[in-house]
């Protein structure tokens, strides 16, 4: 059983313990973590967590690649992108996909239905 005196000890390390772990983030860093639980949580994936905290990492590195950028910043805006893809929801994408089918004339025969072949849609 821990007594009070040594409860009080070790909050008090504690608190000393976040707040130097405070002083030193920067705000990229505080970036980093905010893009990454985006991603989580948009995902509902946790690795993703570590995906898009690598992905702002690779993007925001200093590269000398010229105007065109390094390859290690493209990859990360690449990820990013992908992450950003992956979070919209299905519903949208059902919805846009609907909308960009053609639709077919009267005339146009029922394939699938004159063979007796299941219809994928």
């Amino acid at each position: 059983m821990v007594s009070k005196k040594q409860r009080k000890k070790i909050l008090n390390e504690v608190t000393e313990q976040l707040k130097k772990f405070g002083e030193r983030l920067t705000f990229n860093d505080i970036l980093a973590i905010s893009i990454g639980g985006w991603a989580a949580y948009a995902t509902k994936q946790p690795i993703h967590f570590i995906t898009g905290s690598l992905a702002y990492k690779l993007a925001t590195t200093p590269g000398g690649g010229g105007m065109l950028g390094s390859p290690s910043q493209w990859a990360g805006l690449i990820t990013l992108a992908a992450l950003g893809i992956a979070t919209i929801p299905q519903h949208v994408i059902e919805e846009l996909y609907e909308e960009t089918l053609p639709e077919r004339p009267e005339w146009y025969p029922d394939l699938p239905k004159a063979l007796g072949l299941p219809r994928f849609r």
